[in-house]
């Protein structure tokens, strides 16, 4: 009897855990997929250019490479200016003149943005604010007066344009724009025209440095010698450049040795390009001497060589106390920890 009982007892439990296990299967069908949070990616740009707002307005697709290659130079944030009815072929066919975009024009229209567009532009977080258009008969589109008119905020703003035509006269377009709106600080308008298409990268990137839109960041370099590290800034050169890439490697450790009561030389051991031109040199210089020394200089000398770097805040005499008479080790490095 109590063996019936116990198999009785077993099998009423088994029942009870079926039962909650369909109820939990049930319930967890009702449960929303956990979805993964939307995470921005990491900037890969210089921080300068989280103020930078790229906003264009693009039909056949040249002004939106113009945007990109800008994008690519500055980081900036970029949004496509959609217009709440979109233009088709027929719309910006200049040659008849009852299409849309002759219409706008004649008519001084304002052409509607879509909200998605306006709900990506906030102003109010960009210190400069870049603008591009294709030409259209000469002038900017009419919803580009929409989108300027719109924002009172760019009164306070540092304002780029950039443009594309077959042959209009950039010159005549930008003083236009900076007639139409006077109390905007247009800085500057790049415009490209059919001819120079074929360079837009290169005239884009030299726009951008020309105009100091991102402030270019300091390539440094920290010295370890004799229980000191020094903090190095890097000359804007291949020479240079050619350097991080091999101290991204590791450190590089050298010997180098008293010349002339003036400097500290030794070979690196790597391969360096030259850039060689005439320097006076200053105590902190760090010279590439006939693409195989290092140089590090503690008093003046005047020669045919490429500066690498200087060393900062630090003057002759404090420089050659910490660098001592005779052969010294001397560890390159671009990681202030990995230098200490």
């Amino acid at each position: 009897m109590k063996h019936k009982l116990g198999i009785i007892l077993v099998t009423i439990i088994c029942m009870i855990c079926l039962v909650l296990a369909a109820c939990k299967n049930e319930n967890s069908k009702n449960e929303p997929t956990p979805i993964k949070p939307n995470r921005p990616a990491i900037p890969q740009t210089p921080t300068e250019s989280e103020e930078i707002l790229i906003i264009y307005f693009s039909y056949s697709g040249t002004t939106k490479e113009m945007a990109d290659y800008i994008h690519k130079y500055t980081g900036g944030t970029v949004v496509e200016i959609i217009a709440q009815i979109p233009y088709t072929a027929e719309d910006v066919n200049y040659n008849n003149s009852n299409s849309r975009c002759q219409t706008e024009k004649r008519n001084d229209a304002r052409p509607e943005i879509s909200q998605s567009t306006y709900s990506q532009i906030k102003i109010e977080d960009y210190e400069t604010i870049m603008i591009g258009y294709p030409m259209w008969n000469g002038e900017e589109p009419m919803i580009i007066r929409t989108l300027i008119e719109h924002y009172d905020e760019l009164k306070d703003k540092k304002v780029y344009t950039f443009s594309s035509s077959a042959s209009s006269d950039p010159g005549y377009m930008n003083a236009n724009m900076k007639e139409r709106y006077k109390e905007t600080n247009i800085v500057s308008n790049l415009h490209l025209t059919r001819s120079t298409l074929s360079e837009a990268e290169s005239r884009i990137q030299k726009w951008i440095n020309d105009n100091g839109i991102v402030k270019k960041e300091e390539s440094m370099m920290y010295i370890k010698v004799n229980g000191h590290t020094l903090k190095a800034t890097l000359t804007d050169n291949s020479t240079a450049k050619a350097l991080i890439e091999e101290l991204k490697k590791g450190d590089i450790t050298y010997n180098a040795h008293d010349y002339g009561n003036m400097e500290k030389v030794g070979v690196l051991g790597v391969d360096l390009p030259r850039n060689d031109e005439h320097i006076d040199t200053e105590a902190g210089d760090i010279i590439w001497y006939q693409g195989s020394s290092l140089v590090i200089y503690y008093n003046k000398n005047s020669w045919n060589f490429t500066k690498v770097g200087k060393i900062q805040d630090i003057t002759g005499t404090q420089l050659l106390e910490i660098l001592g008479s005779g052969n010294v080790t001397i560890t390159l490095s671009l990681n202030n920890k990995n230098a200490e």
